[in-house]
């Protein structure tokens, strides 16, 4: 029986993330492996994970030195995950990026104090990549809290509705997936997805409460 195309997009945004990342760390375990050969057949080359640690540990004293340098936080987020994606064990990987999150979180946090539209962009650029982290760590709840903010700092962007709402669906967590696909619904009532979120609210509502 062949899928419903929309359910199919929902998963493709899930997953989407995680795939990603996972495909990077492929191609860098890929490239470590090719390199490791070259090394023992005399070749020159350098092991990516100590210059990757290099370049935490240079962060990291620079942080010491100040604490609220958000590009600095944000700076040591992706390289935690860089050195994540090159981890072989998948163990290591997922420290990292976990790793990650605290930095992007603190990031996000030091973002929220400073006044401004480009502050405000900033945010929400770490708020998304930060919830891309959540998805790939496959920790949906966080994922939603994340999304759940970037509704409170963007509310007229219907996507990030549309999205709160699937993966709240996704684990079970009804009554925050009615919230966000309701108000999904009052932003882009005749969107393409707009049918498929009226049937699962028309399936998932209270008795004798009505589709929006």
């Amino acid at each position: 029986m062949l899928l419903d195309r929309k359910k199919v997009k929902f998963w493709q945004r899930i997953i989407f993330g995680g795939m990603a990342f996972l495909m990077a760390a492929f191609l860098v375990v890929g490239y470590s492996g090719a390199l490791s050969s070259c090394q023992r057949g005399g070749g020159i080359g350098t092991d990516p994970i100590e210059e990757l640690d290099e370049e935490v540990a240079a962060l990291e004293q620079q942080l010491r030195a100040d604490e609220t340098d958000a590009a600095l936080w944000g700076e040591l987020g992706d390289t935690l995950m860089s050195r994540g994606n090159a981890q072989q064990e998948l163990e290591a990987r997922e420290a990292d990026w976990r790793k990650a999150v605290i930095a992007y979180e603190r990031q996000a946090t030091l973002l929220e104090e400073q006044e401004g539209g480009e502050a405000k962009a900033a945010r929400r650029e770490v708020l998304e990549t930060l919830a891309d982290v959540y998805l790939t760590l496959q920790d949906y709840e966080m994922a939603v809290n994340v999304y759940g903010q970037l509704t409170s700092l963007a509310p007229k962007q219907a996507e990030y509705f549309l999205i709160m709402g699937e993966i709240a669906a996704s684990i079970g967590d009804t009554d925050r997936a009615l919230l966000a696909y309701t108000r999904y619904l009052q932003l882009e009532p005749d969107s393409a997805d707009a049918e498929f979120v009226k049937d699962w609210i028309a399936a998932n509502s209270p008795d004798g409460e009505e589709t929006p």
